[in-house]
């Protein structure tokens, strides 16, 4: 399994805040988030594309449709939520 891109002291200092005061309940843990990512990669064909938004973001600020897999994913906890198209809608 990839490695995961992992936060930085601030950016780790605010998530732990978050979660500390209750804002943020993960739902995925670091196995789950590789399995999606290897998912995407291994699927090129479909042309996997994703957005997020993090939760350190500016309010309402969402990142653009990306399908850099390898390089533009966040972070995984600092992600807020993930919106995911591909050019099959049931293959996702």
């Amino acid at each position: 399994m990839r490695q995961l891109p992992g936060l930085d002291d601030a950016s780790r200092a605010k998530v732990t805040k978050l979660l500390g005061a209750g804002w943020l309940v993960p739902v995925m843990n670091n196995t789950k988030w590789g399995e999606l990512i290897n998912s995407m990669l291994n699927s090129p064909e479909m042309e996997p594309n994703f957005r997020l938004r993090s939760v350190l973001a500016p309010p309402g600020h969402v990142l653009e449709w990306d399908a850099d897999w390898h390089f533009h994913i966040h972070p995984v906890a600092e992600i807020e939520w993930l919106e995911l198209k591909a050019l099959s809608s049931v293959w996702l």
